[in-house]
């Protein structure tokens, strides 16, 4: 997903030379700060769910139950749960 971003902005300025090979590994390693994650493959039943108007329902209930919660005050966690803070490896 970085290499494509990068890709993009750079598209966008005219510039159209492809990155290296190891382009992203590189930026990673100077950047200390950031990080890798590798993503799960998702079940085929649950990708098959994730529909336009699955997703509508879901947020007009949300509005409905859930509606006073400003936005600010709210975090996404999953199955993977949450970090506070920095994570240093």
């Amino acid at each position: 997903q970085l290499r494509a971003c990068v890709e993009a902005i750079l598209k966008q300025q005219g510039d159209n030379k492809p990155l290296g090979k190891h382009w992203t590994t590189r930026f990673v390693k100077r950047h200390l700060e950031l990080s890798t994650k590798l993503g799960k493959r998702q079940e085929a039943a649950r990708f098959d769910g994730f529909t336009p108007k699955a997703v509508n329902w879901y947020f007009d209930i949300r509005e409905d139950e859930y509606g006073w919660i400003k936005p600010e005050n709210t975090v996404n966690v999953d199955e993977g749960g949450i970090m506070v803070g920095f994570g240093h490896s």
